[in-house]
């Protein structure tokens, strides 16, 4: 009913960006699901009609915990660095996803941007 769509089942809007909640509902699955992370300062236009015919599930959450403080206190006093297995380039993100799925020694992908621009 609604041409392909992507495998995903769940989305985590964490960017703030407009554009990619709308993107989300356009081109997500039907009975798909959307948490919002990011805080939207202004109204995001919403196509409420895709949403009720993908029975699309839309959340909110916002919340910090308790221990949030003592959480970034722990990293700050431990070099997490051994977790980080893997280097890559923005432009090789695919094969980061692939080593996470396909391994079971890979820990942590750091994936880095191109500051040169």
């Amino acid at each position: 009913m609604f041409g392909p769509t992507p495998a995903t089942d769940v989305y985590i809007e964490a960017s703030g960006s407009d554009r990619v909640i709308g993107d989300i509902l356009e081109h997500g699955r039907a009975g798909g699901r959307m948490s919002l992370v990011a805080v939207h300062y202004q109204p995001v236009p919403t196509n409420y009609v895709a949403v009720l015919m993908k029975q699309f599930t839309i959340r909110g959450s916002f919340e910090y915990p308790p221990r949030f403080e003592d959480a970034l206190e722990l990293l700050d006093r431990r070099d997490l660095s051994a977790l980080v297995t893997h280097t890559l380039p923005l432009e090789e993100f695919g094969l980061g996803l692939d080593l996470l799925e396909g391994s079971k020694d890979c820990g942590k992908v750091m994936i880095t941007m191109n500051t040169d621009r």
